[in-house]
């Protein structure tokens, strides 16, 4: 291998973007292949903490997230049935003096249209669906639905739940859902229930 990697990352959301976006300011050659036909604005609010908004300052678009983004004092934790606040933890301007960023809340798809401006002109392809993926023990070859071809010196999987590059390493794994969603209660009641915080 002539230089630096090429690299390929399978999958244009927020994870793959903002990988694409790193590599990049780093010097390497990466390239984005997404199989939607462009971008989409999709999504809710998100939470974005002091240690993704260091990562952003990386990328160039912490300010332009603190424009956009809400700025709450504090986060709060409270009981499903009464309201009753379990958990206080503030954010605000402690966040910015103790962790030396933002602690904020914004819209996903304002979040990844700014990931996605952050990307090196020519290196985003859309309608790019993976079919396979082989090594070929000098470079890697994916194959996409729309019958191109390309080759790759390091691949990585950002393709989310039913990800190609996963189930290619893995095996086929359909996901799993494992019966809990959200918040528990509190600790002592899944205890008593015999599962696990």
């Amino acid at each position: 291998m002539q230089g630096k990697p090429r690299i390929a990352i399978i999958g244009a959301g927020l994870g793959g973007t903002a990988a694409a976006a790193l590599m990049q300011r780093a010097g390497f050659q990466a390239r984005l292949y997404e199989q939607a036909p462009g971008f989409s604005r999709l999504g809710a609010g998100i939470h974005v903490g002091p240690n993704v908004m260091k990562i952003m300052r990386r990328i160039g678009i912490e300010d332009a997230l603190n424009d956009m983004g809400c700025h709450p004092d504090y986060w709060y934790s409270r009981d499903w049935e009464t309201g009753e606040v379990i958990a206080q933890i503030p954010l605000g301007d402690y966040a910015l003096k103790h962790y030396g960023a933002s602690y904020l809340t914004v819209h996903r798809g304002d979040f990844h249209k700014l990931l996605t401006d952050a990307v090196a002109p020519g290196t985003l392809f859309f309608n790019k669906k993976l079919e396979s993926v082989a090594d070929q023990g000098d470079a890697v070859q994916l194959r996409f639905t729309d019958g191109t071809v390309e080759e790759a010196d390091i691949v990585i999987g950002a393709d989310g739940v039913n990800s190609r590059i996963r189930e290619t390493l893995l095996g086929a794994e359909p996901p799993k859902y494992h019966g809990l969603c959200g918040t528990p209660r509190r600790v002592p009641d899944l205890a008593r229930q015999g599962l696990h915080a």
